[in-house]
């Protein structure tokens, strides 16, 4: 298994769960694509 792309996966789940919990907390409705980029 590819160490990199583990790495990759990670952030992108990570990234998607930081952004989830930020329009949580502003009450913003964005999606999950905009949640995992920012």
């Amino acid at each position: 298994m590819d160490v990199n792309g583990v790495g990759w996966v990670a952030a992108i789940i990570i990234g998607g769960l930081a952004g989830w919990l930020a329009e949580m907390f502003m009450k913003s409705k964005t999606g999950s694509l905009i949640n995992i980029i920012l």
